[in-house]
């Protein structure tokens, strides 16, 4: 009787480390990219190039998150992004030339160890925390046209300079990986939860003449 009366006790005191160390969240994810990317033209005897730029990526994805350790979160976050450019090539020997709208793409997974910094009292909100975190970061993205890669497939390439452009663009992805700092804050009203995330990606080749950017994020989901 002594041994179960125990165990009883030993499972109840448990009970509370369960429910606060041992849950998993999912969810929506939308954010922000702002990384600047700029214009760049040249001009030579016989060929001319535009190239337009862009800023402020919007990214979409989701994320899951799991709290089996007592003091850090372990976060994974996918989201994609895509941005319009302005594209112009003329060469005046061939006569062949480009004046579309192209297309910069990028996949992320972001890994991340996430730790609360400080717990709040919300009125009607079950709990809300400041949280900050590191991370590891991995990105799939089409490289952006310059002049060497559109007089190369001119040589090379039959049939339309356009149509191959974009081709060599789909078909040459390159990995760029970096890290990440982040802070947060998270509030959960009963299974419901809303995050707000600020993070400094740190990642060289990633945008053109620069070594990281900010983003702005925001979650929408769900905890167990």
């Amino acid at each position: 009787m002594n041994i179960r009366k125990n165990i009883i006790i030993l499972l109840v005191g448990l009970m509370p480390l369960s429910s606060v160390f041992a849950f998993v969240g999912f969810g929506l994810h939308l954010g922000q990219n702002q990384l600047a990317i700029s214009d760049f033209s040249k001009s030579m005897a016989t060929t001319s190039f535009t190239r337009g730029g862009f800023d402020n990526t919007f990214a979409v994805g989701g994320y899951f998150y799991i709290d089996a350790i007592p003091f850090i979160d372990l976060d994974v976050e996918f989201q994609a992004s895509a941005k319009d450019y302005k594209l112009a090539f003329s060469e005046s020997v061939s006569g062949q030339g480009i004046d579309s709208d192209f297309g910069w793409a990028s996949a992320t997974t972001y890994l991340t160890a996430r730790k609360k910094l400080i717990g709040l009292g919300i009125p009607l909100l079950a709990n809300a925390k400041l949280h900050y975190g590191v991370g590891y970061n991995k990105h799939v993205i089409t490289p952006m046209a310059d002049l060497d890669m559109v007089e190369g497939l001119l040589t090379s390439a039959s049939g339309s300079l356009e149509d191959g452009l974009k081709k060599y663009l789909e078909d040459n992805t390159k990995d760029v990986s970096g890290f990440h700092l982040q802070a947060g804050l998270k509030a959960k009203l009963l299974m419901g939860e809303v995050d707000f995330i600020y993070r400094y990606v740190m990642a060289k080749d990633l945008v053109p003449d620069s070594k990281g950017f900010s983003s702005l994020n925001l979650r929408l989901g769900l905890t167990f």
